[in-house]
């Protein structure tokens, strides 16, 4: 149910929450409601945030303090990825038909379920893998751009399951 807001100055500010006129139907056709915008920015910044958490684990691997050899940090790659999982996982529970939101979630869902040494956690892959599935289904109209994308994605991980 949507709310109307009113704001009365009278020796301060007093909000006065009531439900809006037409409730739910009055949403216009066309018009992105506030958790589709929101949606659209929380996968932007989580798939922002998934870029730096790739960047910081890279450079993770060359803190010598930290890891004797470079390829120790492929054991802790999945810790890497905590804030772009939770971003993403909000834009889509904000956007369900957001195939773009979906698409990053899936993408990073995969992408932390690698373990290194040319292995994964298969359970998270199979998740990872629905995710970029409904991706796929949800790329129609103005998503559609991104299916292709979304398609090679869905392969790259299947032949990464069937390589396990």
């Amino acid at each position: 149910m949507r709310f109307q807001v009113e704001v009365v100055v009278s020796l301060g500010c007093v909000l006065l929450v009531a439900p809006a006129p037409g409730g739910a139907q009055s949403r216009r056709p066309g018009v992105a409601s506030a958790d589709q915008a929101a949606a659209r920015r929380l996968d932007s910044l989580g798939f922002a945030a998934y870029k730096l958490e790739e960047d910081a684990y890279i450079e993770a691997g060359n803190v010598t303090t930290a890891y004797a050899d470079p390829e120790d940090s492929q054991a802790d790659r999945h810790k890497f990825f905590q804030t772009s999982v939770y971003l993403l996982k909000l834009a889509v529970r904000a956007d369900s038909t957001n195939a773009s939101a979906t698409f990053h979630y899936g993408i990073v869902l995969a992408d932390r379920s690698f373990k290194g040494w040319g292995e994964w956690n298969q359970p998270e892959l199979k998740i990872a893998l629905s995710w970029l599935t409904r991706a796929s289904r949800l790329a129609t109209g103005k998503y559609a751009n991104i299916r292709p994308t979304i398609d090679s994605t869905i392969a790259k991980q299947k032949e990464a399951l069937d390589h396990e």
